[in-house]
């Protein structure tokens, strides 16, 4: 049994066992051993297989070879790559289409109008 893992590349000291087959920017793809008792098969549900997972105690995906474990990762760090860009294009495209503030000669009077001018201040004395 082979195991896959996409995660951020800081924490690639977390799986000193697993070896990087593929990396993009900030995230990596590892492969590794796996063994019977950490798949989806040896829990009684659903729900106590993901709660196994999230714990670390079992492998959310497993394959039968290392080449099937590859290609899995490889594609998964792929699309996850492409949804990224996807995302900063849009972020992009909103910041530039965003309008610039107006700035004023007056600097914070002009902005603030209901503040009363230093002159204005004087005359109520």
């Amino acid at each position: 049994m082979k195991r896959a893992v996409i995660g951020p590349v800081s924490d690639v000291d977390r799986f000193p066992y697993l070896e990087s087959i593929a990396r993009d920017v900030a995230l990596v793809a590892l492969v590794g051993d796996s063994a019977a008792d950490r798949t989806r098969g040896a829990y009684d549900s659903e729900e106590a297989f993901l709660n196994a997972v999230a714990l670390g105690l079992a492998d959310r995906h497993t394959f039968t070879s290392l080449a099937e474990a590859t290609a899995f990762a490889v594609a998964k760090l792929d699309n996850l790559a492409q949804a990224a860009r996807r995302i900063e294009a849009v972020i992009q495209q909103r910041s530039a289409a965003r309008p610039q503030p107006e700035r004023h000669i007056d600097g914070l009077l002009a902005a603030v109008p209901w503040k009363k001018t230093p002159d204005e201040q004087m005359s109520d004395w």
